[in-house]
């Protein structure tokens, strides 16, 4: 979606005016409206304002206003498509793609916003699963160099989560050692019950007390939000509960060339990475990587279960955790 933004800055110190004070009383409009329009944080504007702000700069409204294109999404329009890849699950013995019902509403979410936001372009909007990459990690490695990427899923439920995540902060894929893992600043701490097998992993580790579920901040030392779990989750209704997740936005990741973006949207559960791409799409202007670094944000999430039976999570409220 493109952004209605004004030029009054530029228009302000091309014209080596120098007193807002006076300006305001010439103009006959508010400071705090000048300073709005000056600081482009005006939320409406009156039209006899735009009026007066142009005659006095003696400018048209088009040098007064400008459609800026999105920049979150600029890649996106600039290749023209973006791909989703969501893990899979362990079917006896042999291992099956799978796409749950969070993460089709994940991609249901953004194709509707990207539709809503490309206007008359086409974006290609397509999907695949870990098991289309082998097992061989450079393999996803040189596909997102090429492709804007969405993987969605957390580490146990994705493996090119745990893949991408480890390689971004140069760390070893699926090597449990303390030195690689401290390499990630955030990682997934799961219940000891879980058993090891499932925990040779870079980014995942037994919590404290055996039995914390939740995201661990290497900066601060600890958890710093939560995923509740019941086990007999299916057999009731759940009036309230908390779920996590971790957003990395990276763009021309691993140093390529070509203009694309990489996205993980790992939530704790399938609502977790449900809630954290409703989040990216209402604050995807704030979340605009400035340098060639991974941007990373932590959300948690509270959710209401009414029903038993069937997985008929809502998400009530979501907030990023501010670590201090």
């Amino acid at each position: 979606m493109s952004k209605l933004i004004t030029r009054f800055r530029e228009l302000y110190h091309a014209s080596n005016q120098q007193n807002f004070v006076e300006i305001a009383k010439r103009i006959g409009v508010s400071r705090t409206t000048l300073y709005s329009l000056f600081n482009d944080d005006w939320k409406q504007i009156q039209r006899e304002t735009i009026e007066k702000v142009c005659d006095f700069f003696h400018c048209d409204v088009s040098e007064l206003f400008e459609i800026q294109e999105e920049p979150f999404w600029t890649s996106v329009k600039t290749v023209g498509e973006v791909c989703f890849i969501f893990g899979g699950t362990l079917a006896g013995k042999e291992e099956k793609s799978y796409i749950g019902q969070w993460d089709i509403k994940v991609m249901h979410s953004f194709t509707e916003h990207l539709n809503r936001m490309s206007g008359k372009q086409r974006i290609n909007i397509f999907s695949k699963t870990s098991l289309e990459f082998g097992k061989d990690p450079q393999t996803i490695i040189d596909f997102i160099k090429t492709h804007n990427t969405i993987i969605v899923g957390s580490p146990k439920a994705n493996r090119l989560t745990e893949i991408v995540l480890a390689k971004l902060y140069g760390a070893e894929p699926f090597n449990p050692s303390s030195d690689n893992r401290e390499k990630i600043p955030y990682r997934f701490v799961r219940p000891q019950e879980w058993g090891e097998s499932k925990l040779e992993s870079a980014v995942s580790e037994v919590g404290a007390n055996g039995k914390l579920r939740g995201i661990f901040s290497q900066k601060s030392n600890q958890v710093i939000a939560f995923s509740e779990y019941f086990d007999d989750f299916f057999n009731r209704r759940i009036e309230h509960g908390r779920d996590c997740g971790l957003l990395v936005v990276v763009n021309r990741p691993f140093g390529t060339t070509v203009d694309v973006k990489t996205i993980i949207l790992a939530g704790y559960t399938g609502l977790g990475s449900y809630g954290m791409a409703q989040l990216l799409l209402k604050e995807r202007n704030n979340l605009e990587p400035r340098t060639s670094k991974p941007l990373e944000r932590v959300a948690q999430f509270a959710f209401k279960k009414m029903s038993p039976d069937i997985d008929d999570r809502e998400v009530t409220k979501t907030t990023f955790v501010q670590e201090k």
